[in-house]
């Protein structure tokens, strides 16, 4: 099979061969569905891009394309995209493509009219549905409207094959698997109907009468009337027939789909299996009761239907448990020895399950009648649904987690494909049929998934509110998350109706310790450690902090995070009831400033640990409490201490740079710059404004920050701060290609930091061995990096060995080169940059290039370009990949996603001014289709940009095509061309018909 959709779409049968769900993907399934016919250009833009194309949409189509054709090559299989007058299509036959092949032999299977062989192909169809198809693929209507009709397929063929096997002697067997096809699926009418007449033909009357009342259960609610055929077995049955024994322990019927819970019941089947005691615990709204029904259910052909369902939500906390099971089971009264022998006089040896739901308000009473029953009844199985364990032996506790969120920057089909979304999006198209998930509202529709931590019950409500609310507006007021959330359903018990009543019975549940701890945790964001517990608990000591906190986990109010330290996090919904119930009780603001003490106590001692190099542990603790820092900073800044607020962030921004948090960088800067502040302070906080510009290629803005960062620095004496300044302008200079001015720079910045600022010197050198490495100077590099290799500190070691490797490569020596940046590549998780590691990884797929092996350049930069189309990937590194992907095009003679790619890396490059970026894309563009009699001119500036970079290829380079005999030489006296004339001249060689014709030397562009 060469094209497999049933599951994720995959190709070949590599393991290796799943192309994921995005836009590649989706195109080898429009291509895949019409199995060799072809798909006209225009029709693919409107199936990939319902909500309107983008501006580019044919050629980000070719793009596309064209990574299909590299993953369709790389898994091995024989099938091709092809070019067709007007569109594509996939070289492929019906048969090779796992859907198509599944109809075709349906379709035969259906239409055979000899029993035997229409059995065996229908079973040989149905057993290729291992898996949903296109599960990467949630809301798209291509995947909507495939799944439609596979399932009618799939549906007619187990009628079909139902109806066969019983003729043929196999009922045993068909009512097994037409009772799991039902579990999954019970709006089958068709697969009711064989079931109820088998149970009837073979005289098992109660049974037939159980599932008849399990069919309409199931068909009712969804709309479905029972249809004639099932009608008429039911008027076989004689009304005398009673009822479903016990019936009020029956399951609940779910009215509603159960969403991202697979794993889950996976992993509590085989639990169930073979522990006679399983308690899911978990927080409030959870969805312990739905997931627990629902694994009860799928759970039925294993005890012969004995499952029984006890709600005790409802009973008083002194009531008799057994006494409440005794009335659920209808056992009736007055039995010898009273509930509990009553109870374990039924069950005896039975071998049965039995689900006590809503346990936590009776948990003593609950684990003394289990403990009796487990023991008196040996072949029991219970299943209890509680906010904490029974704490018996032979319990498995498993933890309910909440719903899978989507990461914010998530595109449609990522998130769609998310158990949060999912849930959302159908609650929202019950309250509002018209409700669609779009470009539009997909970032509202994240960020209420994310603020509400997937708590189901919390989603389904925010849903509700689609009715009177915009997503966006449901979204703006998640500040307030009780305010936000609607009312659940008038039925639920009043504990179930709002998220708030959820949490009061929880809160009510606590004693007075446990209250205390709860609401002063509230006031800490996202995950925090034992250490910052104890430090916003007034009354409590340490090792009391440890116990508290410990029952808190135990009561399913605080989540334990799993890692090698013990860490601990409130749900954002249950965080914010905390810290209500905080500020009502009056111990909101105390325990604020202790939060605010704590943290900037930490990120001051971070600061004295970056300069004694001990980065890489404070790295793990600052990242880990990022949400807390900034909640203090904003705590600092509301209370007007902006001078501790600045100090803050000067430590703060220099871990943001390494974590790639540029955007949130710049706005605490920003913040704490708005009051005023001493101008040593000012220095500091330009220079770091400087280098998170940079990073994001804002190069205009981080000149004119590293500047007034000197010039402030100098003038109050503060030698360090005008050394990190002297350090940040050297860097941008060698990224525009000033390198002679790099060079004085940084320099100039190891001179002012030699005897003040150590930390700083030793980054300004480094720096300095990169420019000489891309200048060439490689024996200069060498020596200035060999100073940092026997250096402990890691950050500084990855980046020498890093240079190193670019030196070798300069110098022709590309094994060492490979080496030695992976090495760096292998540090980089210890300690380093989000910068530096796409740095590596792009100067790593460069030698790999130069090495013959374009495979593995291409396999190391596909992330970066991933990221660069979502604009995730730091700018010098997205644009060196995006010339590295056109020569690697280019080498594939895929001339348009070089072209395209090139045109991306120029408009970028020209507007940051890096000339670097420029040269190397103009070098690039003359191999297409091979020099022409343009690219001597275009050549010739390459040369002379080259001579203004100082690196050392110029005369390589030139010489290679022959075009300008001693261009080198002649260049080196030449004024170097500004960016704007090379992107230009680049631009006028992609796109003749476009840019027109060049005037030599002019850098301008005129139309034809």
């Amino acid at each position: 099979m060469q094209i497999r959709l049933f599951g994720e779409v995959t190709v070949g049968d590599a393991e290796d061969g799943a192309l994921g769900n995005g836009r590649p993907a989706a195109i080898l399934v429009l291509l895949a569905l019409r199995a060799g016919g072809v798909l006209p250009i225009e029709r693919l833009i409107d199936q990939l891009w319902v909500d309107g194309p983008p501006r580019d949409a044919v050629h980000a189509v070719r793009v596309y394309i064209s990574r299909l054709r590299t993953r369709l090559a790389a898994a091995g299989t024989t099938a091709a995209v092809v070019t067709r007058s007007g569109g594509y299509a996939l070289d492929v036959a019906r048969d090779q493509v796992d859907v198509l092949a599944f109809e075709d032999l349906a379709a035969r299977g259906l239409a055979e009219s000899d029993a035997v062989e229409a059995l065996a192909q229908l079973e040989q169809a149905l057993e290729m549905w291992h898996a949903e198809p296109l599960v990467g693929f949630a809301y798209e209507e291509f995947a909507l409207s495939l799944r439609a009709r596979l399932e009618q397929v799939r549906r007619d063929c187990r009628r079909r094959w139902a109806e066969l096997a019983i003729e043929a002697g196999r009922r045993d067997e068909v009512l097994a698997t037409v009772r799991r096809a039902l579990a999954d699926d019970p709006v089958q009418e068709g697969l009711w109907t064989v079931l109820v007449g088998a149970l009837l033909d073979a005289g098992r009357t109660t049974e037939a009468t159980a599932a008849l009342a399990q069919a309409r259960d199931a068909l009712a609610p969804a709309g479905e009337p029972v249809g004639p055929e099932l009608a008429e077995i039911a008027s076989r049955l004689s009304p005398e027939v009673a009822p479903v024994d016990h019936d009020g322990a029956r399951l609940p019927a779910p009215v509603d789909a159960l969403f991202g819970r697979d794993r889950e019941l996976e992993v509590l089947g085989a639990v169930i299996a073979t522990r006679r005691l399983t308690t899911l615990t978990g927080a409030g709204g959870c969805g312990k009761t739905r997931l627990a029904t629902e694994l009860a259910e799928r759970s039925r052909e294993r005890f012969d239907d004995r499952v029984w369902f006890v709600d005790l939500t409802t009973a008083e906390p002194a009531a008799s448990v057994p006494d409440v099971i005794v009335q659920a089971l209808r056992l009736g009264q007055g039995r010898p020895g009273g509930p509990l022998e009553s109870l374990c006089s039924f069950i005896g040896d039975t071998e049965a399950l039995l689900l006590l739901d809503n346990c936590e308000h009776m948990i003593e009473q609950t684990a003394e009648a289990v403990q009796v029953l487990l023991r008196r009844c040996p072949r029991l199985r219970v299943l209890t649904t509680t906010r904490e364990p029974l704490r018996i032996p032979g319990e498995h506790v498993f933890i309910v987690p909440s719903l899978a969120v989507p990461p914010l920057d998530a595109d449609l089909t990522a998130a769609a494909d998310t158990a949060a979304v999912a849930l959302f999006v159908d609650r929202s198209r019950g309250a509002d049929p018209a409700f669609a998930l779009t470009t539009d509202v997909l970032p509202s529709v994240v960020r209420i998934t994310r603020v509400l931590d997937g708590i189901p019950l919390a989603i389904e409500l925010a849903a509700v509110r689609v009715r009177t609310l915009s997503v966006a507006q449901i979204a703006q007021r998640l500040g307030d998350v009780f305010a936000a959330l609607g009312a659940g359903s008038r039925t639920a018990l009043p504990r179930h109706r709002t998220l708030e009543a959820a949490l009061h019975w929880s809160f009510d549940l606590l004693d007075a310790d446990e209250r205390e701890m709860f609401v002063s945790v509230g006031v800490l964001r996202g995950a925090f450690d034992i250490r910052a517990a104890a430090a916003v608990v007034a009354s409590q000591d340490f090792p009391r902090v440890e116990v508290t906190l410990a029952t808190l986990v135990e009561k399913s109010v605080v989540a334990a995070l799993r890692g090698a330290e013990s860490r601990y996090r409130l749900l954002e919904p249950i965080r914010q009831y905390a810290e209500r119930r905080s500020d009502a009780g009056g111990s909101g603001v105390a325990a604020r400033l202790r939060r605010d003490e704590f943290f900037a106590a930490l990120v001051e001692e971070a600061g004295r640990g970056r300069r004694r190099f001990e980065i890489a542990e404070w790295r793990r603790r600052v990242r880990a409490a990022r949400a807390n820092i900034l909640a203090m900073i904003d705590s600092l800044l509301v209370r007007g201490d902006s001078e501790r607020a600045a100090d803050v962030v000067i430590v703060v921004t220099r871990f943001w740079l390494e974590f790639g948090f540029y955007d949130e960088g710049r706005r605490l800067i920003g913040a704490v710059l708005r009051p005023p502040q001493t101008p040593e302070r000012v220095a500091a906080l330009r220079v770091q404004d400087a280098w998170l510009a940079s990073h994001q290629g804002d190069y205009a803005h981080a000149i004119g920050s590293a500047t007034s960062a000197v010039e402030a620095a100098e003038a109050c004496g503060a030698r360090g701060t005008q050394a990190s300044a002297l350090n940040a302008l050297g860097s941008l200079a060698a990224e525009q290609g000033d390198m002679r001015s790099a060079t004085d720079l940084l320099e100039r910045a190891r001179r002012v930091s030699v005897d003040d600022a150590p930390d700083i010197h030793l980054r300004a050198t480094v720096n300095l061995a990169s420019v000489h490495a891309w200048a060439g100077r490689v024996r200069d590099a060498a020596a200035v990096t060999a100073t940092f290799l026997p250096t402990g500190e890691t950050a500084l070691r990855q980046l020498a060995i890093a240079i190193d490797g670019v030196a070798a490569r300069i110098d022709g020596d590309l094994e060492r080169s490979a080496r030695r940046l992976d090495e760096a590549l292998a540090m980089i998780d210890e300690g380093g940059s989000a910068f530096h590691r796409s740095l590596f990884i792009v100067e790593r797929a460069i030698t790999a290039f130069e090495a013959g092996d374009p495979a593995r350049a291409r396999r190391l930069i596909s992330p970066i370009l991933t990221d660069a189309a979502d604009g995730a990937a730091p700018v010098r590194p997205r644009l060196a990949a995006l010339v590295l992907s056109a020569r690697l095009a280019i080498a594939d003679a895929d001339d348009a996603i070089a072209r395209a790619d090139l045109e991306t890396a120029v408009g970028e490059a020209r507007a940051t001014g890096s000339v670097g970026i420029l040269v190397d894309a103009a070098e690039t563009v003359t191999l297409l289709g091979g020099p022409d009699a343009d690219d001597g001119d275009l050549l010739e500036l390459c040369a002379r940009a080259r001579a203004q970079l100082a690196l050392a290829r110029d005369a390589w380079e030139v010489a290679r095509w022959g075009a300008v005999p001693d261009a080198a030489d002649a260049a080196a006296s030449a004024a170097a061309p500004a960016a704007d004339e090379l992107a230009a001249r680049v631009l006028a060689r992609l796109w003749p018909s476009e840019h027109g014709s060049v005037r030599r030397g002019s850098g301008t562009t005129r139309r034809s």
